[in-house]
């Protein structure tokens, strides 16, 4: 499976670093087909973990265990619940069931723009 991912070229060498960016002249140095997946490592792969191999590449990823559970959306009084013939009736006259949240937008992102009006027939898009 790891080699669906493919092979990149890696340069093993056996010269060493004799100071700051200088590599010794002394030595050899050889270019080598690797897996882009290491099949040692895929085996040695936890529970929680996986590889995610894409496009000739591979990414390892963790998975974290959920431990709590969802958080609970608040109680709707009986009151202010609306009935399911009115939603349907609502719908139907081609008005929302939703609230308007347009001046919660104004206020975060600003007040809409106005679109330029269609020079051919003079309405706005």
């Amino acid at each position: 499976m790891s080699g669906l991912a493919g092979q990149y070229k890696a340069t093993d060498t056996t010269r060493h670093l004799v100071g700051f960016l200088r590599w010794s002249r002394s030595g050899s140095s050889r270019l080598r087909e690797a897996p882009v997946a290491d099949p040692a490592l895929i085996r040695r792969l936890e529970v929680g973990q996986a590889a995610y191999i894409y496009r000739g590449g591979v990414t390892y990823i963790q998975v974290k265990r959920l431990v709590a559970g969802p958080a609970a959306l608040p109680a709707v009084p009986a009151a202010a619940a609306t009935p399911p013939e009115t939603l349907v009736l609502a719908r139907s006259a081609s008005e929302s069931p939703l609230p308007d949240i347009g001046a919660f937008l104004d206020e975060a992102f600003g007040p809409a723009r106005a679109r330029p009006a269609d020079r051919a027939t003079g309405e706005r898009r």
